[in-house]
């Protein structure tokens, strides 16, 4: 297991990010057996832990680094909010029904 502090955060591509949860819901689409239609929604899954991942340290790292005078992660910290919502079509269309 990763110690928090070697964490590295990257700012999410938005763009990148839109086009592969697009890609995956035409592949559910697609999927013509069980097994298929697992591996795309596993893959979204594990997107969306990356994605929230990310989104955890621009919001916890900023208060740490910041005391040292640290700009970076702050302004990265209010571009990675947009992330989640932006892909909400595409999570919408990979969630499971209730």
């Amino acid at each position: 297991m990763v110690k928090f502090s070697e964490m590295k955060y990257q700012r999410p591509d938005l763009d990148a990010l839109k086009q592969e949860m697009g890609q995956l819901v035409e592949q559910l689409k697609a999927a013509d057996s069980y097994q298929t239609a697992r591996e795309v929604f596993l893959r979204k899954e594990e997107l969306g832990r990356h994605i929230q991942t990310m989104s955890t340290l621009a919001n916890i790292r900023p208060r740490r680094v910041l005391r040292r005078g640290s700009e970076v992660l702050e302004r990265s910290r209010t571009g990675a909010g947009g992330v989640q919502p932006g892909l909400e079509p595409g999570h919408a269309q990979l969630s499971l029904p209730r």
